[in-house]
């Protein structure tokens, strides 16, 4: 999700621990400069448009399921990406990992992290946003992992 093309590449994969290279697909709204287009096209990086100004995730999600056959994504952005997709009606799943281990990171972000800008927003339509309540989740499985860990699973209460 880079809505308005900031994000520099250097090649058109990406892999993680190991995973084999993935090919990368940015999000973009409309309003992106030609300019970072022609970035992208020149490192034949794959992109899609969903949103004029505003980022449409169910749209996203619809075009990267139908455009490029991904049915399952899986979220790494961190607290303010988990929540706007929480948001938006578009997390059908929360796993928690806890492991018996403190990093005393006063700076590492949560879980659910609602923007400070997001506060008191209205959104495109013209209506106030109101989904800033709590949100609730029922415990759907539970794992013990090795080394004393646990795998929780949770879905969204509707």
């Amino acid at each position: 999700m880079d809505t308005k093309g900031t994000l520099k590449w250097s090649g058109n994969t990406v892999s993680h621990r190991g995973a084999p290279p993935a090919h990368v697909i940015e999000v973009l709204t409309e309003d992106i400069d030609e300019g970072y287009l022609a970035y992208l096209r020149e490192l034949r990086i794959s992109y899609i448009f969903a949103g004029e100004t505003e980022l449409d995730l169910p749209l996203a999600l619809k075009k990267l399921k139908s455009i490029f056959g991904i049915e399952r994504v899986l979220l790494t952005g961190g607290g303010q990406m988990n929540w706007t997709f929480l948001q938006a009606g578009c997390l059908d799943e929360v796993n928690i990992i806890i492991l018996p281990m403190i990093d005393c990171n006063t700076k590492s972000a949560g879980l659910f992290d609602r923007p400070a800008s997001a506060a008191g927003q209205t959104q495109a339509s013209g209506k106030s946003q109101t989904a800033f309540a709590p949100s609730g989740f029922k415990l759907a499985d539970v794992q013990r992992l090795p080394g004393d860990g646990l795998w929780l699973k949770y879905t969204p209460q509707v």
